[in-house]
C-alpha cells in the first residue's frame, strides 16, 4: 500500500459533501436578506426590471442575456476556489475542503426545507388553518391556498418537499460532483431564474423561456434519479416500494413539468396518498387524502433517499481506498 495524501482529489468531493451537509444540519440558513440565493434573486430582479420595450423576440433575447450574465458571474466568483482546491492536497487540502463545504452549503437547503414543512404540520395539528395556509404560501409553494382544507395544504407541502428534494438538495449535490462549486452554483442560478421568470403569462412567457428550458434540461436526470431513490427507500418497512415504482411510472407524466412528477409520484405511491393541484393534476387518485402526519413521513422518506444518494457518491471512494 503506497502512502496517500491526507486529502486527495479523488476523495475531495465526498469530504466536501459530507461537511456541507453537516454544516447545513448544524447552522441552517442565514437571514434571508444575506442568503447568497437571495442575492442572486436580487440581481435577476434588477436585470428584469431593466428589460427593453419590444416584442417577444426582445424579451427572449433579454432572458438569454440574464442567464449568460448570471452564469458568468457565479463562475467567476467560484472558479478561484475551485482551482485552489484542485491544486491542494494533504493538510492544505483540509482548508480547501472547509472553504468549499461552506460555499456548497449555501447552494442547498435540507434543514430549512424540513423546518418550514414541520411548521405547517404543527399549525395543522393545532387546527390553525389560516396560519398553515400562510406558511405554505409564503415558504413552500407559489400557488394560492385560499379556502384550502387540511388535506389540500398537506398535499401542497408534500409536493413542495419532493420538488425541492431535487431542486434544493440533490441537484446542487450532483452538479458539485460533476464540476465542483462552479457547476453547483451555475445550476443554482438557473433554478432561481426559472423560479422568478419561468411563468406562462405576461412578459415572463418569453423572458423566462431560456431559464425554464435550461432548468428542465439540468433537472432531467436528477429528477428521475430522485424518483428512483425515493422508490428504493420505500422498500424499507413502513412504506410500499412496489407501489411507489408503479405510481411513479404511471403518474409522473401527469404534471406539466417534465421533471417534478417523478419524485412526487414516487412519494405518493410510497405513502399511499393522493396529491392534487386543483385544475392541473392528480397523482395517485386512488390514494387516501394526506394528513399532517404524512408530512413527517415524507421528510423521513426524503432523508432516507438522501442517505442513499450520499452512499452512492461515497462508495466508489471507499472501494478505491480499500483496494489500495
Amino acid at each position: 500500500m503506497r502512502n496517500l495524501p491526507i486529502i486527495s482529489w479523488f476523495s475531495f468531493y465526498p469530504l466536501v459533501l459530507l461537511a456541507a451537509l453537516v454544516l447545513d444540519a448544524l447552522i441552517g440558513d442565514p437571514p434571508v436578506r444575506l442568503h447568497p440565493v437571495r442575492l442572486l434573486g436580487g440581481g435577476i430582479d434588477y436585470l428584469w426590471r431593466k428589460r427593453p420595450q419590444g416584442g417577444n423576440r426582445f424579451l427572449l433575447l433579454w432572458g438569454v442575456l440574464i442567464c449568460l450574465a448570471g452564469l458568468a458571474t457565479v463562475i467567476v466568483l467560484t472558479l478561484p476556489l475551485h482551482v485552489f482546491a484542485r491544486n491542494s492536497v494533504g493538510w492544505r487540502g483540509m482548508a480547501a475542503v472547509l472553504m468549499s463545504a461552506f460555499c456548497l452549503k449555501f447552494s442547498l437547503s435540507a434543514r430549512g426545507l424540513f423546518h418550514e414543512a414541520l411548521k405547517v404540520r404543527r399549525a395543522l395539528e393545532t387546527g390553525d388553518l389560516p396560519l398553515a395556509r400562510r406558511l405554505t404560501e409564503r415558504n413552500l409553494v407559489s400557488r394560492s391556498l385560499v379556502d384550502a382544507d387540511s388535506a389540500a395544504i398537506c398535499s401542497a407541502v408534500i409536493e413542495s418537499l419532493n420538488e425541492n428534494f431535487v431542486d434544493s438538495i440533490a441537484s446542487p449535490i450532483l452538479f458539485f460532483c460533476v464540476g465542483g462549486l462552479p457547476a453547483a452554483w451555475a445550476y443554482r442560478f438557473i433554478n432561481t431564474a426559472d423560479a422568478m421568470l419561468g411563468y406562462r403569462h405576461g412578459d415572463r412567457e418569453w423572458g423566462g423561456k431560456c431559464a425554464a428550458r435550461l432548468d428542465d434540461a439540468l433537472n432531467w436526470i436528477p429528477a428521475r434519479l430522485c424518483g428512483a431513490l425515493l422508490a428504493l427507500s420505500a422498500m424499507l418497512p413502513g412504506w410500499n416500494g412496489q407501489q411507489s415504482l408503479l405510481i411513479m411510472k404511471r403518474d409522473a407524466s401527469r404534471c406539466s413539468s417534465p421533471n417534478s412528477g417523478w419524485p412526487m409520484a414516487a412519494a405518493a405511491g410510497a405513502l399511499g396518498i393522493r396529491l392534487e393541484k386543483a385544475g392541473h393534476y392528480i397523482i395517485n387518485p386512488e390514494g387516501r387524502l394526506p394528513q399532517p402526519k404524512d408530512i413527517q413521513k415524507g421528510i423521513l422518506l426524503i432523508s432516507t433517499a438522501l442517505c442513499l444518494l450520499i452512499v452512492l457518491i461515497i462508495l466508489p471512494v471507499i472501494l478505491y481506498y480499500g483496494y489500495l
